[in-house]
Protein backbone atom coordinates (compact mmCIF):
# COMPACT_ATOMS: atom_id res chain seq x y z
CA UNK A 1 0.00 0.00 0.00
CA UNK A 2 1.88 3.76 -0.94
CA UNK A 3 1.11 6.22 0.87
CA UNK A 4 0.16 9.74 -0.50
CA UNK A 5 1.28 11.01 2.65
CA UNK A 6 5.38 11.43 3.73
CA UNK A 7 6.22 10.15 6.78
CA UNK A 8 7.14 13.63 8.37
CA UNK A 9 3.33 14.89 7.36
CA UNK A 10 1.72 11.68 9.75
CA UNK A 11 4.84 12.72 12.36
CA UNK A 12 3.70 16.47 12.63
CA UNK A 13 -0.09 15.19 12.08
CA UNK A 14 -0.03 12.58 15.65
CA UNK A 15 2.46 15.30 17.50
CA UNK A 16 -0.20 17.61 17.06
CA UNK A 17 -2.99 15.34 17.77
CA UNK A 18 -1.02 14.45 20.97
CA UNK A 19 -0.61 17.74 22.02
CA UNK A 20 -4.58 18.81 21.75
CA UNK A 21 -5.08 15.88 24.00
CA UNK A 22 -1.92 17.09 26.64
CA UNK A 23 -3.50 20.82 26.25
CA UNK A 24 -7.40 19.30 26.76
CA UNK A 25 -5.76 17.08 29.95
CA UNK A 26 -4.47 20.15 31.28
CA UNK A 27 -7.03 22.54 31.07
CA UNK A 28 -9.92 19.54 32.69
CA UNK A 29 -6.80 18.78 35.71
CA UNK A 30 -6.16 22.61 36.29
CA UNK A 31 -8.40 22.59 38.86
CA UNK A 32 -7.89 19.44 40.57
CA UNK A 33 -4.20 20.79 41.20
CA UNK A 34 -5.19 23.53 42.10
CA UNK A 35 -7.32 22.52 44.97
CA UNK A 36 -5.16 20.08 46.00
CA UNK A 37 -2.12 22.75 46.38
CA UNK A 38 -4.28 25.16 48.14
CA UNK A 39 -5.46 22.37 50.15
CA UNK A 40 -2.39 20.67 51.05
CA UNK A 41 -0.90 24.26 52.66
CA UNK A 42 -3.56 24.77 54.90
Amino acid sequence: MENKYSRLQISIHWLVFLLVIAAYCAMEFRGFFHVAIGHSST
